[in-house]
């Protein structure tokens, strides 16, 4: 499992390499995602 840190974050995009920010835009693009999948199920 890799270390949780800053490279890890830029490296997921996240150019500032703020763990906070990583998380924050993991969650908001797993919310997203469950909102399409609730609205395909629909």
């Amino acid at each position: 499992m890799p270390k949780i840190d800053a490279e890890f974050a830029k490296s997921l995009g996240v150019e500032s390499g703020d763990i906070k920010q990583m998380n924050s835009e993991i969650k908001n693009s797993l919310l997203d995602e469950v909102s399409v999948r609730k609205k395909a199920a629909d």
